[in-house]
């Protein structure tokens, strides 16, 4: 109950970290295509967990 009750926040805050990432992505100052990699990689365990939230809210009849 206590995620279904911040899942708002959750959602918010993960949305934060993929601009964040994407945003060092981007950067031409970011050294390390390894780093670039490992981001991206981060990045598509993130979205698939905010996808997996959007589900779990429109069960319970949420609307992010």
């Amino acid at each position: 109950m206590c995620r279904i009750k911040n899942q708002e926040i959750i959602l918010n805050n993960a949305n934060h970290v993929i601009k964040i990432s994407k945003d060092v992505i981007s950067n031409k100052n970011t050294s390390s295509s390894a780093k670039q990699k490992q981001i991206k990689k981060g990045l598509v365990k993130i979205d698939e967990a905010v996808n997996q939230w959007k589900k779990i809210s429109s069960e319970f009849g949420l609307k992010f």
